[in-house]
C-alpha cells in the first residue's frame, strides 16, 4: 500500500500516478521566491539541481522543498520518507525538451515502490512545457534504471509518446505523485519565460536505498548500497560512486521492447482515445 485512501491507491496502482491539489498559494509563493533568490545559475535547455557540484546549494534546495512538501504528502501516503529534492527548470527554446524516460531505480522493486513527486511553481500550458505521462507504463516488464544504463524502449520513444502519451494540465500547487517506473516526458518550453518545477524522491521507510549504474561493463551493471541520503547530495552527475559502497555486480538479461509488446500492454489507452474521438 502506498496511499491511506483506498480510492487513491486503486487509481495509482492502475495508472501509475495521481494528481492532487496539495500546496496553498502562500506555499507556492514562498517556494517561487526561494527559487528566484537561490537559483542564480546560467544554463540552457533543461536543468536540475542534481546536475550541480555545489553540495551546499543542493542541500539547501533539498531542505527547503522537503520541509514544505513532505508534511503535506504525509497526509496521503503511508510510511514514506523524503530522499532527495531538487528543482527542475526549463529555459526557453527547443533544447529544453525532455525525452521519454523513467526515473532511476532507488529500491528493490521486487518488494517496494519508490515514488516521484513533481510540482510546477507556475501554471503549465501548451507553450511552456507541460509534463506528459504514459498511463500503465509502470506495469511494463522490470528493468534497472540509472546513469548510462540503456533504455529498453529507446527505439520507440516517439511512437509511445504519439500513441499513448498524455499531457497533464497542471497548475501551481498541484502535485503529480508517480511510480518511478512510469514513463514520462515533456515538450520544449516555447514561452517567453523559464518554467520552474520541483521534484521529490520518496522511498518506503523500511526499504534500503540502492543506486544502479553502468560504468563500462553492460550488460552487467553495478549496484551500490546507499546508507545515507547524503549520497545524492554528494553524487557527481553521471559519475562513478565510491567503490566502498559497491554491493554487487549484476548480470542483466536485457532485451529491448518490441512494438508488439508495447501495444499489447498499453493498448487500453489507445482504445479509450479512439472511443473518445468517435463518441466525444
Amino acid at each position: 500500500m502506498v496511499f491511506k485512501s483506498a480510492r487513491l491507491e486503486k487509481k495509482f496502482q492502475r495508472k501509475g500516478y495521481v494528481v492532487l491539489s496539495l500546496l496553498s498559494s502562500q506555499q507556492v509563493s514562498e517556494l517561487l521566491l526561494f527559487f528566484k533568490k537561490e537559483y542564480n545559475i546560467d544554463f540552457s535547455g533543461f536543468h536540475s539541481t542534481h546536475f550541480l557540484n555545489d553540495e551546499q546549494l543542493k542541500r539547501t534546495v533539498h531542505n527547503k522543498i522537503s520541509s514544505i512538501l513532505e508534511p503535506q504528502l504525509q497526509k496521503y501516503l503511508l510510511d514514506y520518507n523524503a530522499v532527495f529534492a531538487n528543482f527542475m527548470v526549463k529555459s526557453i527554446g527547443k533544447d529544453s525538451r525532455m525525452p521519454l524516460h523513467a526515473d532511476w531505480t532507488y529500491v528493490d522493486e521486487n518488494k517496494f515502490q519508490s515514488l516521484g513527486v513533481w510540482s510546477p511553481l507556475i501554471n503549465t500550458n501548451k507553450e511552456n512545457g507541460r509534463l506528459g505521462v504514459v498511463p500503465k507504463s509502470h506495469l511494463l516488464k522490470k528493468n534497472y534504471r540509472g546513469p548510462n544504463i540503456p533504455s529498453p524502449f529507446h527505439d520507440f520513444n516517439e511512437y509511445i509518446i504519439k500513441n499513448y502519451g498524455k499531457l497533464l494540465k497542471m497548475k501551481a500547487g498541484e502535485v503529480l505523485i508517480y511510480d518511478h517506473r512510469l514513463l514520462h516526458f515533456s515538450p520544449a518550453n516555447l514561452s517567453k519565460s523559464i518554467r520552474p518545477a520541483m521534484n521529490l524522491v520518496l522511498a518506503p521507510q523500511s526499504a534500503s536505498l540502492y543506486h544502479y549504474t553502468n560504468v563500462s561493463c553492460f550488460p552487467a551493471i553495478e549496484k551500490y548500497k546507499v546508507d545515507n541520503p547524503e549520497f545524492y547530495i554528494n553524487y557527481v552527475h553521471l559519475g562513478q560512486p565510491d567503490k566502498t559502497c559497491l554491493r554487487e555486480t549484476i548480470s542483466v538479461n536485457w532485451s529491448p521492447y518490441t512494438q508488439g509488446y508495447i501495444d499489447a500492454n498499453l493498448k487500453t489507452r489507445a482504445w479509450k482515445r479512439m472511443l473518445s474521438f468517435i463518441y466525444g
